[in-house]
């Protein structure tokens, strides 16, 4: 019996470490699998998107993963603090994300860019339409009347002095 039980010790051994290092090496072995190979763009950002997600994935799972034990031992109360916690950070992650992208790190990938653009545009169109919405003449027209005139304005700088139209 001692003796099936340390071979089942060292098969554990043996396997946790050929999973660690599996993992140790993934990284270095998919940079030069990436430059040896140079897949498409979509088949790289597979595999980076599955990079990415095992991580917070894994941690989750540690972190979370106690929780019913300790549920089992403490009661509801434990269960209760976790998801109450879980919530608040994901809403500080949020929160200070948001606070981010709006000092310039929407940079930082190309779908952030790419929203906060359009959330700029929107905002830009709906101050135009109220400008426009004060000119006398225009008045009577309703917002989605307006939109269409409001599609082709620029925004163009002058100097001083410069003459912008002749009679």
């Amino acid at each position: 019996m001692a003796r099936s039980k340390q071979s089942l010790v060292l098969s554990l051994g043996t396997t946790a470490f050929a999973w660690g290092f599996a993992s140790a090496v993934s990284l270095p072995q998919g940079a030069f699998l990436e430059v040896w190979l140079h897949p498409r763009k979509k088949i790289n950002s597979a595999f980076m998107a599955f990079g990415a997600g095992a991580l917070p994935f894994a941690l989750t799972i540690e972190l979370f993963g106690q929780v019913p034990h300790h549920v089992h031992e403490h009661g509801m109360g434990t269960l209760i603090a976790t998801l109450v916690v879980a919530m608040a950070g994901g809403l500080l992650f949020d929160l200070l994300n948001s606070s981010l992208d709006d000092r310039g790190a929407f940079l930082r990938k190309l779908s952030s860019t790419r929203r906060c653009v359009a959330r700029h545009r929107r905002r830009d169109r709906e101050r135009l339409i109220e400008a426009v919405s004060r000119v006398p003449i225009l008045t009577g027209l309703r917002p989605e009347q307006m939109a269409e005139p409001v599609r082709h304005i620029r925004k163009k700088t002058f100097a001083p002095g410069q003459v912008i139209f002749r009679q």
